[in-house]
């Protein structure tokens, strides 16, 4: 799993904890404080399994894609057809800002060289796989625990609400000062439209339950 689908997964968890946060009234966080952890930690378990399920199944499906293009490569009838597949695949790549005759000229350079090309195992749930999957589990599971923390250290669940919320914006903000960088400028303004969207969950949740 790449730095962009590890921190893109924190995200998700953090605003879903958020929104959790704000079913609960106020007034009634010291009585059910257990309550609110065990909703955040469960439900980042489930939903941390099904996005690790979905993203080990989207794996599976890419390494038969590859599978297929490279047979395609190997494939003496169909150089043409190869060099299409490959052009096509370009598109998703750095390369994709190359003219297409360009590209043309590098996927036939690379059905010439089809034999130094490595073959791609299909399979399904590979270790790859599951070591993905339990990598979105264990970042689902983190941001619950660490927003969940403070309603087991705080005696003042109020306190502990209002700390819990608080880093879960700020890591929103930076989540999107992140997102700027990569999206090459604009940092603040897109740190503040992640974070505002965070309180704006955690407002709309809490005027759901009330």
């Amino acid at each position: 799993m790449s730095l962009t689908d590890w921190v893109t997964e924190a995200a998700e968890a953090v605003y879903m904890v958020v929104i959790i946060n704000g079913y609960v009234a106020i007034s009634q966080l010291n009585t059910q404080f257990l309550y609110i952890v065990a909703l955040d930690i469960g439900a980042c378990l489930g939903w941390g399994f099904i996005d690790g399920f979905t993203y080990a199944i989207g794996n599976s499906i890419d390494r038969g894609k590859q599978a297929d293009l490279i047979q395609e490569i190997d494939s003496k009838n169909s150089s043409s057809k190869a060099i299409d597949s490959i052009v096509e695949e370009l598109d998703d790549t750095v390369l994709s800002g190359l003219s297409n005759e360009k590209k043309r000229t590098l996927a036939a350079d690379l059905v010439e060289n089809s034999a130094e090309i490595p073959p791609i195992q299909r399979g399904f749930f590979t270790k790859e796989d599951w070591l993905g999957l339990v990598s979105i589990m264990g970042t689902y599971l983190s941001a619950g625990f660490v927003l969940s923390f403070p309603y087991l250290v705080f005696p003042n669940k109020l306190d502990a609400w209002f700390v819990s919320n608080t880093v879960g914006i700020i890591w929103l903000f930076v989540y999107g000062y992140k997102v700027g960088n990569f999206a090459g400028g604009k940092r603040i303004l897109i740190g503040l439209l992640t974070a505002s969207a965070g309180i704006v969950f955690l407002f709309l949740s809490y005027i759901v339950y009330a």
